[in-house]
């Protein structure tokens, strides 16, 4: 049988720390919502973005999906602020822009709609804790 050194042992254990969610990720470094704001976020969804990437944020020919795992391999693990920059600089396509608050309310439902649970702290679009991994949700 092969043994395997302690350098190549520690790289085996980050690289699975890095698979679960990031070194040291707990659910706390996780975004986190108010149930209000996934409300607010919803109904600003449905006028604004729901036109092109569907009710049921599947999305349709070019716009991606927002809710589900081709979602959460994308963004999963990524910081919140970063999603809201993006967000921010490329969406919608076209008409007026929401406001920042009406953003960090979409993301709010975004995260909802992919199984993240509503908590008490409200969402800050310049946090940068992490949107969920498909192993957290």
């Amino acid at each position: 049988m092969m043994q395997i050194g302690p350098t190549w042992a520690a790289f085996v254990v980050a690289l699975a720390a890095v698979g679960a969610g990031g070194i040291g990720a707990t659910a706390q470094d996780f975004a986190g919502y108010t149930e209000d704001q996934a409300r607010a976020g919803q109904l600003v969804y449905e006028s604004v973005c729901a036109s092109c990437h569907m009710s049921n944020l599947q999305g349709d020919f070019d716009a991606p999906e927002l809710a589900g795992p081709n979602f959460l391999n994308t963004w999963g693990g990524r910081e919140v602020n970063e999603l809201f920059d993006y967000m921010q600089a490329t969406m919608p396509l076209a008409g007026s822009k929401p406001s920042d608050e009406s953003f960090t309310n979409i993301i709010a439902y975004i995260l909802e709609r992919n199984g993240q649970e509503a908590g008490s702290a409200r969402l800050v679009a310049t946090a940068t804790t992490m949107v969920p991994t498909r192993d957290v949700v």
